[in-house]
């Protein structure tokens, strides 16, 4: 969940094929969000979190698995929706021959023929029509992103090489495990403080004898604790985002930290191994690295967009 080696998962860069399953046979729908004068219905919110748990293989989900994903997902759509407002205000507009051409580069890129494409679509229960609209959306968000966001990201090459050169930590490598709690990003005060309260009471426990990957798999709700029992195996400082890096390169074998904060939540974490190996030369390291760095610049760039957006915007949750 941390590892910046997993994919960051944001829903906007994903496309959002969403078939309408049983969702769709609902006789009620209201609106749940108002932004400025876009809405977003309650059905929209309930049909992803059917597709989250189809994904994550939950047949049935558990009311705090579901509370978390509902508050997730309603982020995404909040921020799918800021982004459209944003395409509109840049007048960013999208061709059909420049959509065609996208939608059949897809194509392509997943080796999917005309008629296999077409099959997949009627498989899923997706009209092309469908499809279209909802890349054109994803397309136009991209835009703003590449406009607003990537265009502004510059990476030092020189500044790379320094802190891989430099770092204590170059070619260390840490195995360690954590438990998760995941927290809105607009969550106040008293949500984050019960959150903060529910890990140091799993701490006490796993100080007073729980195995810490049974821990994890009880109460984490990083979805892979389930398998792995919260264990990250080895990684270099640089596969973490920061927050995450910072303190558990500095944690004593076998201890276990306080409440680490990051962009997915709060974390316990306990480092079980090091080792370390001899530097490779910079050259062979280069490109990896500096996707790392432009990786992590893009990521505290976008979540400051974002806020910028929402302070902006009448954002109201019915």
């Amino acid at each position: 969940m941390t590892r910046n080696k997993i994919k960051f998962s944001f829903l906007f860069l994903l496309l959002l094929i969403i078939p309408f399953s049983t969702f769709a046979e609902k006789q009620f729908d209201f609106v749940k969000i108002k932004i400025n004068n876009h809405v977003i219905t309650n059905n929209e919110i309930e049909i992803r979190i059917y597709e989250e748990a189809k994904k994550q293989k939950l047949s049935y989900p558990d009311a705090p698995q579901l509370k978390k994903m509902r508050e997730i997902i309603t982020d995404n759509l909040i921020e799918e929706t800021l982004l459209d407002i944003k395409a509109d205000e840049l007048m960013i507009n999208i061709s059909d021959a420049a959509l065609d051409t996208e939608i059949d580069n897809f194509r392509k890129q997943n080796r999917l023929s005309k008629v296999e494409f077409e099959n997949y679509l009627e498989k899923q229960k997706i009209s092309l029509t469908f499809f279209r609209n909802n890349y054109l959306k994803r397309y136009r968000r991209n835009r703003v992103i590449d406009l607003e966001i990537r265009s502004f990201i510059q990476i030092d090459e020189k500044d790379v090489k320094d802190n891989y050169l430099n770092s204590p930590d170059a070619n260390l490598k840490i195995n360690a495990l954590h438990i998760l709690k995941n927290v809105s990003k607009d969550a106040d005060e008293k949500t984050q403080k019960k959150i903060l309260d529910d890990l140091l009471k799993i701490k006490s426990k796993i100080l007073s004898g729980l195995d810490f990957s049974r821990a994890a798999k009880k109460y984490s709700e990083d979805p892979s604790a389930k398998i792995n029992g919260g264990n990250l195996g080895f990684f270099e400082k640089g596969d973490m985002v920061k927050e995450f890096a910072d303190v558990a390169f500095k944690l004593p074998l076998n201890k276990i930290s306080d409440p680490v904060k990051t962009i997915f939540g709060y974390h316990i974490i306990k480092v079980i191994e090091r080792k370390k190996s001899a530097p490779k030369p910079f050259d062979e390291v280069k490109s990896k690295l500096m996707k790392k760095a432009y990786q992590l610049k893009f990521v505290s760039l976008y979540q400051d967009y974002i806020k910028k957006l929402k302070k902006k915007t009448n954002i109201e949750i019915r």
